[in-house]
C-alpha cells in the first residue's frame, strides 16, 4: 500500500480501477437495453452509474483533507487517493450483471448496486487501514474520520442523484 502511494503512475491506474467499470457497463448497457445506444447518455442510466463513483472520489479525498487538518495526519492526499483507488479492483465484478443482461439472463440494476455496496464497504475498510498507515492516524481517529467518510459519501450520492438525475434518482434499489 505504502508503495502504491508513493508511485506517481499509480494515479492514472487507480482512477481507470475506480471508474473503468461504469463506463464499461455503460457501453454493455447500450447493448443490452432496446432503446439502444442512446440509453447510454440519457440521464436515466448515465448519472446513476457515475454517480457512486463521483461520491467515493470525493468523500476519499475529504477523508484524507479531515485526517491531515483536524487530526494531525501527515500523509498526502493523492497517495491516499492512489491506495483507495486500487482497492476499487473488487467493482470490477459489477460487469458481471451486465454480461449476463446481454444474454437476456437477468436485469442488471439490483445486483450491480450490490456489488457496489460490497465494494464500497471494501474501500472504506482499506482506507481504515490507509489512514493509519499513511497519514499516521490512531486507531480511534481513523474510525472517526472514516464515519466521517461513510456519511460524506452518502450525503454526496445523495445530492449529486437528486441534481444530475431528479426525482428519478433512488438511493436503494
Amino acid at each position: 500500500m505504502l508503495r502504491v502511494a508513493s508511485d506517481s503512475g499509480a494515479t492514472k491506474w487507480g482512477i481507470l480501477i475506480l471508474l473503468g467499470p461504469p463506463v464499461i457497463n455503460l457501453i454493455l448497457s447500450s447493448f443490452a437495453f432496446p432503446s439502444g445506444f442512446g440509453v447510454m447518455f440519457s440521464r436515466i442510466m448515465f448519472w446513476p452509474m457515475l454517480i457512486p463513483a463521483i461520491s467515493v472520489v470525493s468523500a476519499v479525498f475529504l477523508m484524507s483533507e479531515i485526517a491531515v487538518r483536524f487530526f494531525g495526519g501527515v500523509g498526502r492526499s493523492i497517495g491516499f487517493f492512489r491506495v483507495v483507488s486500487y482497492s476499487s479492483v473488487v467493482l470490477w465484478v459489477s460487469v458481471v450483471p451486465y454480461l449476463l443482461a446481454l444474454f437476456g439472463i437477468l436485469d442488471p440494476t439490483g445486483l450491480y448496486n450490490l456489488i457496489w455496496l460490497i465494494g464500497v464497504i471494501w474501500i472504506f475498510v482499506v482506507s481504515y487501514q490507509m489512514l493509519q498507515f499513511h497519514h499516521k492516524l490512531t486507531s480511534k481517529d481513523a474510525g472517526t474520520v472514516v464515519a466521517i467518510g461513510v456519511l460524506s459519501y452518502l450525503l454526496f450520492r445523495n445530492i449529486l442523484g437528486r441534481i444530475l438525475v431528479g426525482s428519478y434518482y433512488r438511493f436503494w434499489y
